[in-house]
């Protein structure tokens, strides 16, 4: 999931929206782990 602000819809912003785009980030997992004990982690 994501959002950004972008002042256009030229291909340079999509190119950096997508690149933000990374699985397995480190404060996500730990608070999957965290809040859903026992969840299963799958990355996409």
């Amino acid at each position: 999931m994501g959002v950004s602000l972008a002042e256009s819809h030229t291909g340079r912003s999509w190119v950096d929206f997508l690149r933000s785009l990374v699985d397995a980030r480190e404060g996500l997992v730990a608070t999957v782990r965290e809040v859903l004990p026992g969840a299963a982690w799958q990355r996409c």
